[in-house]
């Protein structure tokens, strides 16, 4: 980053790395959390960190793609990217979103 340079800053960057640095200082699950690896594929990355007092789902995709259903997870908020919050449906899975590229991430409900 040219920081003696602000008329060359690309600023939609630097609000996205502002916007995850604060997403990253307020959830304590991203700075102490353990990791576990949910799903997998040259496309798409979805990892949970989760702390006794709480967790995020994220999702890392790097194009659209089928939405992938993921069972045993709770109620989600959403904490980043705009996604629509999650819901367990009758099976216990909910259903991430296959837009992309994409990088939401869902607040645990429980």
């Amino acid at each position: 980053m040219p920081w003696h340079r602000p008329e060359s800053w690309d600023h939609g960057t630097l609000a996205t790395y502002r916007a995850l640095v604060a997403l990253r200082r307020g959830e304590p699950a991203l700075r102490r959390g353990g990791l576990r690896w949910v799903h997998a594929d040259p496309q798409t990355l979805v990892f949970l960190r989760d702390t006794p007092d709480g967790g995020v789902l994220v999702l890392a995709r790097r194009a659209a793609a089928a939405p992938l259903r993921v069972a045993g997870l709770p109620a989600a908020e959403n904490a980043y990217g705009g996604a629509p919050a999650l819901r367990p449906d009758a099976d216990g899975a909910v259903t991430l979103p296959g837009d992309g590229p994409t990088f939401p991430v869902w607040r645990l409900n429980g």
